[in-house]
């Protein structure tokens, strides 16, 4: 899986018109609406609002899903360690 930058310079989530982020995916209004709401806001932000969706995603999947809550838990890992090292700007996850 290739790694994806998310985050501006500035620590803001960059989704829209983001190609290395929307490569191979399908983009379907719920989808779209919150990428819109988490676009531009700073990290920190972004993953409350991502942990607040964690219990309506959690719901809808079965038991045998992947667990959303592991993929919420890489990026806050690296969220931390892109604020204790702000000279590194990459973000990438891989799930």
């Amino acid at each position: 899986m290739p790694a994806v930058n998310i985050l501006t310079v500035n620590a803001a989530v960059s989704l829209k018109d983001n190609e290395d982020f929307l490569a191979g995916l399908e983009v379907t209004p719920e989808r779209q609406a919150v990428w819109d709401e988490l676009d531009g806001l700073d990290c920190l932000v972004a993953h409350k609002k991502i942990a607040e969706l964690i219990p309506a995603v959690s719901s809808k999947r079965s038991s045998r899903s992947a667990r959303p809550e592991a993929a919420v838990a890489a990026i806050l890992n690296k969220v931390r360690s892109l604020r204790a090292n702000a000279s590194d700007t990459r973000f990438s996850i891989e799930i």
